[in-house]
C-alpha cells in the first residue's frame, strides 16, 4: 500500500506546467489544439496564441489546426515552448475560394 501511494506521489510531482505561444510570420495563432500524446488531455490556445498545460518530461505535445501540419514536441527540461507551425497554403486558398463562392451565391 505504501509503495502504491509513493508511486502516485512521484507521478504527481513529476508533472510540470508548460507554457508558450503559437505564432507564425503573420502573428499569433489562437485556437490551436495542444494535446498530450496518447491521452485525452489538451488545451486550446487563447486569443493571444498562449497555452498552458500540465505534462511530464519525456511526454509528447501535439499541436494541430486545420490547414496546419501537425507539430510534435517532446517535453524536455524547458518550461516554455514557443511554436511556429508550418501552414499549408493550398488549404487556406481552398477555404478562401469556398467562402468567396459562398458570398457570390448570397
Amino acid at each position: 500500500m505504501l509503495v502504491l501511494l509513493l508511486s502516485n506521489l512521484m507521478f504527481v510531482y513529476s508533472q510540470k506546467t508548460i507554457t508558450g505561444t503559437v505564432s507564425d510570420v503573420n502573428g499569433i495563432l489562437p485556437g490551436i489544439t495542444v494535446v498530450v500524446g496518447n491521452t485525452k488531455l489538451g488545451v486550446v490556445t487563447d486569443f493571444g496564441g498562449n497555452y498552458s498545460i500540465e505534462v511530464s518530461e519525456g511526454e509528447i505535445m501535439i499541436f494541430s489546426y486545420i490547414g496546419m501540419k501537425t507539430k510534435k514536441i517532446t517535453v524536455g527540461q524547458s518550461d516554455v515552448y514557443n511554436i511556429i507551425p508550418i501552414v499549408f497554403l493550398n488549404v487556406i486558398k481552398e477555404i478562401e475560394l469556398f467562402f468567396s463562392l459562398a458570398r457570390q451565391k448570397i
